[in-house]
């Protein structure tokens, strides 16, 4: 399964947002429970986007490749 950022819209305008942050979007898309659990996972290493070990705050944008660990598997 490939895990693709997708464009959402913003909380005050129609506007669409390419950008968000890799902890929120872990989150967002349910591979962690909690955000502060992605965050967790960025800083230990286990989260990669497009090849390059991730920060909490890494931005991810549409087409990003996403890869992370999670409950001893990678997905991808």
């Amino acid at each position: 399964m490939r895990l693709v950022a997708a464009p959402r819209t913003g909380p005050r305008d129609d506007a669409p947002v390419e950008e968000v942050r890799v902890d929120r979007w872990l989150w967002a898309v349910r591979l962690y429970k909690t955000r502060t659990a992605a965050a967790t996972a960025c800083r230990g290493g286990h989260v990669e986007v497009n090849g390059r070990p991730a920060k909490p705050a890494t931005v991810v944008h549409v087409g990003d490749r996403v890869t992370a660990h999670v409950a001893s598997r990678d997905r991808d």
